[in-house]
Protein backbone atom coordinates (compact mmCIF):
# COMPACT_ATOMS: atom_id res chain seq x y z
CA UNK A 1 0.00 0.00 0.00
CA UNK A 2 1.39 3.75 -0.63
CA UNK A 3 0.22 5.91 2.18
CA UNK A 4 -0.86 9.17 -0.13
CA UNK A 5 -0.65 11.16 2.94
CA UNK A 6 3.03 11.13 3.13
CA UNK A 7 4.32 8.11 0.11
CA UNK A 8 5.49 5.69 2.52
CA UNK A 9 5.46 2.25 1.62
CA UNK A 10 4.50 -0.71 3.55
CA UNK A 11 5.05 -4.12 2.15
CA UNK A 12 3.97 -7.38 3.46
CA UNK A 13 6.57 -9.97 3.17
CA UNK A 14 9.03 -9.00 3.93
CA UNK A 15 7.31 -6.80 6.62
CA UNK A 16 8.80 -3.89 5.94
CA UNK A 17 8.23 -0.06 5.90
CA UNK A 18 10.07 2.74 3.36
CA UNK A 19 9.57 6.13 3.93
CA UNK A 20 10.91 9.30 2.43
CA UNK A 21 13.58 9.32 5.32
CA UNK A 22 15.13 6.01 4.41
CA UNK A 23 18.89 6.36 4.35
CA UNK A 24 21.62 4.06 2.84
CA UNK A 25 22.47 3.07 6.43
CA UNK A 26 19.43 2.13 7.28
CA UNK A 27 18.20 0.27 3.85
CA UNK A 28 21.73 -2.02 4.38
CA UNK A 29 20.17 -2.85 8.12
CA UNK A 30 17.00 -3.54 6.55
CA UNK A 31 15.49 -6.80 5.24
CA UNK A 32 15.30 -5.55 1.92
CA UNK A 33 19.15 -5.33 1.61
CA UNK A 34 19.10 -9.28 1.82
CA UNK A 35 17.05 -9.75 -1.23
CA UNK A 36 19.14 -7.84 -3.52
CA UNK A 37 22.67 -7.10 -3.97
CA UNK A 38 25.21 -4.72 -2.68
CA UNK A 39 26.46 -2.18 -4.79
CA UNK A 40 28.65 0.76 -4.43
CA UNK A 41 26.04 3.05 -6.43
CA UNK A 42 23.18 4.68 -4.68
CA UNK A 43 20.64 2.37 -6.67
CA UNK A 44 19.81 -0.78 -5.00
CA UNK A 45 17.71 -3.77 -6.32
CA UNK A 46 15.16 -6.13 -4.52
CA UNK A 47 13.33 -9.54 -5.62
CA UNK A 48 10.70 -10.18 -4.74
CA UNK A 49 8.78 -8.24 -1.95
CA UNK A 50 4.69 -8.91 -1.52
CA UNK A 51 2.51 -5.82 -1.69
CA UNK A 52 -1.42 -5.67 -2.33
CA UNK A 53 -1.10 -9.05 -2.80
CA UNK A 54 1.17 -9.42 -5.65
CA UNK A 55 5.19 -10.47 -6.08
CA UNK A 56 7.37 -7.52 -6.97
CA UNK A 57 11.04 -6.40 -8.00
CA UNK A 58 12.08 -2.78 -6.79
CA UNK A 59 15.11 -0.38 -6.82
CA UNK A 60 15.31 2.03 -4.49
CA UNK A 61 17.61 5.45 -5.42
CA UNK A 62 19.56 7.62 -3.13
CA UNK A 63 20.79 10.65 -3.59
CA UNK A 64 22.76 12.24 -0.91
CA UNK A 65 22.08 9.24 1.56
CA UNK A 66 18.80 9.59 1.49
CA UNK A 67 15.63 7.75 -0.83
CA UNK A 68 14.95 9.76 -3.70
CA UNK A 69 12.86 7.12 -5.69
CA UNK A 70 11.50 3.49 -5.43
CA UNK A 71 10.79 1.98 -8.75
CA UNK A 72 8.47 -1.20 -9.07
CA UNK A 73 7.40 -3.73 -11.40
CA UNK A 74 4.76 -6.48 -10.42
CA UNK A 75 6.16 -9.96 -11.28
CA UNK A 76 3.92 -11.67 -13.40
CA UNK A 77 3.88 -14.47 -16.03
CA UNK A 78 1.80 -12.94 -18.14
CA UNK A 79 4.29 -10.23 -18.56
CA UNK A 80 7.05 -12.21 -18.81
CA UNK A 81 9.63 -13.66 -16.88
CA UNK A 82 13.30 -12.60 -18.82
CA UNK A 83 14.22 -10.33 -21.96
CA UNK A 84 13.87 -12.81 -24.64
CA UNK A 85 10.29 -13.31 -23.37
CA UNK A 86 9.43 -9.63 -23.23
CA UNK A 87 7.56 -7.88 -25.53
CA UNK A 88 6.48 -4.06 -26.08
CA UNK A 89 2.49 -5.33 -25.62
CA UNK A 90 3.40 -7.28 -22.54
CA UNK A 91 4.80 -3.99 -20.89
CA UNK A 92 2.58 -1.76 -21.97
CA UNK A 93 0.05 -4.71 -19.73
CA UNK A 94 2.43 -4.13 -16.93
CA UNK A 95 1.99 -0.60 -16.88
CA UNK A 96 -1.93 -0.43 -16.82
CA UNK A 97 -1.51 -2.98 -14.32
CA UNK A 98 0.53 -0.88 -12.60
CA UNK A 99 -2.42 1.64 -13.18
CA UNK A 100 -4.52 -0.26 -11.44
CA UNK A 101 -3.02 -1.64 -8.84
CA UNK A 102 -1.87 2.21 -7.75
CA UNK A 103 -5.74 3.28 -8.62
CA UNK A 104 -6.36 0.92 -5.94
CA UNK A 105 -3.52 1.58 -3.48
CA UNK A 106 -3.74 5.41 -3.62
CA UNK A 107 -7.80 5.36 -3.18
CA UNK A 108 -8.25 7.45 -6.49
CA UNK A 109 -6.84 7.76 -10.14
CA UNK A 110 -3.83 8.84 -11.69
CA UNK A 111 -4.05 11.80 -14.11
CA UNK A 112 -1.61 12.59 -17.23
CA UNK A 113 1.56 14.30 -16.14
CA UNK A 114 2.79 14.14 -19.34
CA UNK A 115 1.74 13.20 -22.79
CA UNK A 116 2.88 11.52 -25.64
CA UNK A 117 2.67 13.31 -28.67
CA UNK A 118 2.34 10.28 -31.10
CA UNK A 119 0.67 7.77 -28.98
CA UNK A 120 -1.49 8.02 -25.87
CA UNK A 121 -0.21 4.38 -24.38
CA UNK A 122 2.93 5.75 -23.64
CA UNK A 123 2.10 8.63 -21.82
CA UNK A 124 2.85 8.86 -18.11
CA UNK A 125 0.16 9.10 -15.89
CA UNK A 126 0.54 9.70 -12.02
CA UNK A 127 -0.37 12.09 -9.14
CA UNK A 128 1.64 14.76 -7.41
CA UNK A 129 1.84 15.94 -3.60
CA UNK A 130 2.87 17.81 -1.40
CA UNK A 131 5.86 14.86 -0.30
CA UNK A 132 6.22 13.68 -3.88
CA UNK A 133 4.79 12.10 -6.54
CA UNK A 134 3.66 8.37 -8.05
CA UNK A 135 4.09 7.94 -11.55
CA UNK A 136 3.58 5.04 -14.44
CA UNK A 137 5.78 5.00 -17.42
CA UNK A 138 6.56 2.65 -20.24
CA UNK A 139 10.24 3.88 -21.34
CA UNK A 140 9.95 2.58 -25.00
CA UNK A 141 13.93 3.12 -25.72
CA UNK A 142 15.03 0.52 -22.41
CA UNK A 143 11.83 -1.40 -23.27
CA UNK A 144 9.89 -1.55 -19.10
CA UNK A 145 7.71 -0.39 -17.59
CA UNK A 146 7.41 0.99 -13.67
CA UNK A 147 5.66 2.39 -11.22
CA UNK A 148 7.45 4.69 -9.41
CA UNK A 149 7.15 6.35 -5.97
CA UNK A 150 9.47 9.65 -6.37
CA UNK A 151 10.30 11.82 -3.00
CA UNK A 152 11.33 15.39 -2.69
CA UNK A 153 10.27 16.65 -6.16
CA UNK A 154 10.05 20.15 -7.29
CA UNK A 155 8.42 20.01 -10.58
CA UNK A 156 6.90 17.66 -12.33
CA UNK A 157 9.89 17.85 -14.77
CA UNK A 158 12.57 16.87 -12.38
Amino acid sequence: MIDPSNGNILFEVPAFQISAELTTTRYHASPLASLGGSSPSPRFTFQPVHWGGEAWAGRLVFRGGILHAVSLQVLRAEFGTSWTDASEEKELARKHCHEALARRALGQGLEVLIAHPHDARFSMLGRVYPWGRVRSFYDDKAGFSALEVEYHVESIGD
